[in-house]
């Protein structure tokens, strides 16, 4: 989840959303109606698997989109 004093800084017109960044259906669904992203994924563990996952096709799946 989002530190709230982080959440605070930013302008009312940004929207958090949290979900599955490897899943293309709900990056779509996220992305509806949106022109702008800030990505700021992470993984909360240092596997290889999670970070290739968060870092390289989370982006791709943006990037798809």
């Amino acid at each position: 989840m989002a530190d709230q004093d982080v959440v605070d800084m930013l302008p009312r017109s940004v929207e958090i959303t949290i979900g599955d960044v490897g899943d293309p259906n709900a990056v779509k669904a996220i992305m509806e109606g949106c022109n702008k992203v800030i990505y700021c994924a992470t993984t909360r563990f240092s596997i290889t698997v999670d970070l290739i996952k968060v870092d390289y096709q989370g982006v791709y799946t943006f990037q798809q989109q």
